[in-house]
């Protein structure tokens, strides 16, 4: 669901980064999003610390820094889904019921009349006691690898100018209007739960060139964009492209190795004839 996940490629470029601050022991990653980004240097045994403003992100980020947020539906959710009451006592399990709670949001308010909406809210009632006891597993067995030591739920152009001197900072900040996107597709979520947010702004270009300012005016810095940034050409250090539609997403550092990862497309000789300079006859 989450749209900013960072895809695979990039990630690998992240710890290969990181993996090179070896005087860094705390690493700040701004606009955490779905902690891909913690999952991917947890091993490396830094101390890692959070921030962001959806009720999704906080849930996640306070239950594996140690203090879990208690996870309350509203009467409304609790009238439309009583059965995810059934196992909604422990932190990992009102956790798991918040993450399953992505595919019941959009079901909120669909009435029963119409058949498709009927299903779908028979079948998850049906699959939900598998569907929670997988969840909490993983929430479980996630525990061992992936610690944070801080998580603030805090709006990241205040966050990031307390972030002290010497730590090592990573962001992929949302880009011309995914903030908004991000609040929009969240929205069902958050109703389904007693969630107040923290004050903050949705980042447009103004407030955008300001927390990249911030990032970049320390010593460990890697940032992720959705588009070439000519300004910052001396400390660009990657640009990797899944697919030949995908968009790419371009790594600035203020040090380390270059990477480009391009799409590897597998072509085959066409069996038929070739037409090379015959003439195409038209109609």
């Amino acid at each position: 669901m989450f749209h900013g996940s960072i895809p695979a490629d990039m990630c690998r470029i992240v710890r290969e980064h990181v993996s090179l601050w070896t005087d860094v022991t705390d690493v700040y990653n701004v606009c955490c999003g779905n902690f891909t980004v913690e999952k991917t240097i947890a091993s490396l045994g830094k101390n890692l610390h959070s921030c962001d403003v959806l009720m999704y992100s906080t849930a996640i980020g306070r239950y594996y820094s140690g203090e879990p947020m208690p996870l309350v539906l509203t009467p409304a959710a609790e009238a439309e889904f009583p059965w995810v009451l059934k196992r909604h006592d422990t932190p990992a399990e009102q956790l798991a019921t918040m993450l399953l709670c992505t595919r019941l949001a959009p079901l909120m308010g669909k009435k029963d009349t119409n058949p498709y909406w009927a299903k779908m809210r028979r079948a998850y009632q049906q699959q939900w006691p598998d569907l929670h006891g997988k969840t909490v597993a993983k929430i479980l067995a996630a525990e061992d690898t992936l610690k944070l030591a801080s998580y603030s739920a805090e709006d990241a152009l205040t966050w990031v100018d307390k972030i002290p001197p010497g730590a090592g900072v990573v962001s992929y900040p949302p880009f011309h209007g995914a903030g908004a996107a991000f609040v929009r597709d969240f929205a069902k979520l958050e109703e389904m739960f007693e969630w107040t947010p923290p004050e903050f702004t949705i980042m447009q270009d103004p407030e955008l060139e300001y927390l990249i300012q911030r990032i970049t005016d320390r010593e460990h810095w890697l940032l992720g964009t959705n588009e070439e940034v000519p300004e910052m050409a001396e400390y660009l250090r990657g640009r990797t492209r899944t697919t030949n539609r995908g968009i790419p997403i371009y790594v600035y550092a203020n040090s380390g190795p270059m990477r480009l990862v391009e799409p590897r497309q597998h072509t085959e000789a066409w069996p038929g004839p070739h037409l090379a300079d015959e003439p195409i006859a038209t109609p």
